[in-house]
């Protein structure tokens, strides 16, 4: 899955930003059916002319047909009810109290439907918040779906997979090449619907500008394999 963000100022009013999207999902050559959910939210007051509460969001789901697809679908419909403040901005606070949301929407219906026991997702998301004052990308992320910028020819990923891999990564006990070959590179150690209360990392970017930004974007993406989770 692939979602990407370019900016670029408007012609009549430079100081206002427009964003344009693009979203693409296929099933991968690992699992039978797909799992994933994708948005681009864009406020209606906003269309035209966007700027804050505006949101990109890739959610890999997991737990089986019809559980991991409706958790990860669960999570993207949390932000896609997103109302604005009076401002028409958003905060990194209120982007964690979206993902906490979402996040007791699928222990609800976990509880609700035993058939759905167990589901989740991960959650990487992108959203333009006010950070005193300033528009900044703000980077949220729980599970190993990740972000990158793309920017003067070089990929740079934003995000920080929690996997058990990842913490052995960290720790200095195996080295990042051999991340995709470690047995345990796909268990994650957190995720939307298996925790009361994951934290999502959270990572402010630049405050964004009207006239060099123009050739940045911001890619998603969740790999294709079939993740298991870890409790704590």
């Amino acid at each position: 899955m692939n979602v990407s963000a370019a900016i670029s100022p408007a012609t009549a009013q430079p100081a206002v930003l427009h964003l344009s999207g693009a979203m693409l999902s296929d099933v991968g050559l690992v699992r039978s059916h797909n799992e994933d959910s994708v948005s681009f939210v864009v406020p209606p007051e906003r269309v035209g002319t966007p700027t804050g509460g505006s949101l990109l969001l890739v959610a890999d789901g997991m737990g089986g047909h019809a559980a991991g697809e409706f958790a990860s679908g669960l999570a993207v419909a949390e932000f896609e009810r997103l109302t604005d403040t009076e401002a028409g901005e958003l905060t990194m606070y209120g982007v964690l109290d979206l993902v906490r949301q979402a996040n007791e929407a699928i222990l609800a219906e976990a509880l609700a439907d035993g058939t759905r026991t167990g589901m989740g997702t991960t959650l990487i998301g992108l959203a333009l918040v006010r950070d005193s004052g300033t528009r900044r990308w703000l980077v949220f992320c729980v599970g190993d779906s990740r972000a990158y910028r793309f920017a003067d020819g070089q990929l740079e990923q934003l995000s920080t997979d929690h996997t058990e891999v990842q913490e052995l990564i960290d720790a200095g006990v195996v080295e990042p090449a051999n991340r995709h070959r470690h047995p345990r590179s796909h268990i994650l150690t957190r995720a939307l619907g298996t925790d009361p209360g994951p934290v999502a990392d959270c990572r402010l970017l630049d405050p964004v500008r009207t006239s060099e930004d123009l050739k940045e974007g911001v890619k998603a993406f969740s790999e294709k394999r079939k993740p298991q989770f870890k409790g704590r």
